[in-house]
């Protein structure tokens, strides 16, 4: 299948003779991103991450919304009213460890953070680990 999203080699080539797209804060992590942003209040309110909903909103239930939910917890920034239809839970914690598990290998640290995960769910902390691996930098 075709590959979803954007990467840094190929979307000069998008460019046109009137028109050159480039990527700016490519080198930052979705955390960065996150914080910068909540310095204009206005490109937050028009956040769209979510491909669930074909709405202005985001769902704040599927992996993207989640992902980006708990950027904003890390970041410490709390994102507009209205931007996600729900907001970070326990629960959705819970789906984005089932989510991301099976890309870990297997080794007793993989044990260490599924129990660590389990209880950040509890407490709204994400372990270094996943939160490297969520979060991590474009390469």
């Amino acid at each position: 299948g075709f590959p979803w999203g954007s990467r840094r080699d190929v979307d000069p080539l998008w460019s046109t003779q009137r028109t050159t797209i480039e990527q700016t804060g490519w080198r930052l992590t979705r955390v960065e991103k996150i914080r910068d942003l909540s310095r204009r209040a206005d490109c937050l309110r028009g956040l769209k991450v979510c491909q669930k909903e074909d709405t202005d909103s985001n769902c704040g239930r599927c992996w993207k919304c989640v992902k980006t939910l708990c950027g904003f917890h890390i970041a410490g920034v709390e994102p507009p009213p209205g931007v996600f239809a729900s907001p970070l839970t326990p629960e959705s914690l819970a789906r984005l460890w089932e989510r991301v598990r099976d890309y870990l290998p297997d080794s007793p640290e993989k044990s260490e953070l599924q129990a660590r995960a389990a209880s950040a769910q509890r407490r709204f902390r994400l372990p270094q680990r996943l939160r490297a691996f969520l979060f991590r930098k474009a390469g």
